[in-house]
């Protein structure tokens, strides 16, 4: 019943960020209290920003180890409009999945996005933090001094740092 209501007032907040942050926090909830068919229902509802629902389905299939989700999840990520967002859920389910190959589609798409220089630095310290816990630490440093931003590329090897010290 609670579940039902606070769907209900999500689906009418105004704004779409507002909204699809709503229902992906939902959609975690549901989850985590077992009800997986109902998060992937509320997951697929977003309709408003692309990369919310793909993220949403990312943590739905991480969570549930499903091959099939994981599919639905990256056929939606490849379909995210904006490169910057595209790029970083990429690399959240090439983490997931262990994929160099996934890596390499974000970093090329983060590294061609010439039409979004102030976010780039930030999705490829992203990109590079995703490559270190998922145990790639050559592809990490490589991607972490290739940013051009000191901050990122500073806050990068640091994340890189810390992964490797946590690796068994």
């Amino acid at each position: 019943v609670l579940f039902a209501e606070a769907l209900a007032i999500a689906r009418g907040v105004e704004g779409n960020m507002g909204r699809a942050g709503a229902l992906h926090r939902i959609a975690a909830a549901q989850e985590q209290a077992g009800l997986f068919a109902e998060a992937l229902a509320t997951a697929r509802g977003i309709e408003e920003l692309d990369w919310i629902r793909a993220w949403t389905l990312h943590d739905i299939a991480e969570a549930q180890g499903s091959a099939e989700i994981f599919a639905e999840a990256l056929a939606a990520a490849r379909g995210v409009e904006d490169a910057s967002h595209r790029a970083g859920v990429l690399a959240r389910i090439a983490a997931a999945q262990g994929s160099p190959e996934l890596f390499a589609e974000a970093l090329a798409i983060a590294q061609g996005n010439e039409d979004d220089l102030v976010r780039r630095p930030m999705i490829l310290r992203e990109i590079a933090a995703a490559q270190a816990q998922a145990g790639l630490f050559a592809e990490a440093l490589a991607t972490a001094r290739g940013i051009e931003s000191d901050v990122d590329r500073a806050i990068a090897l640091g994340e890189i740092a810390a992964s490797m010290t946590e690796a068994p």
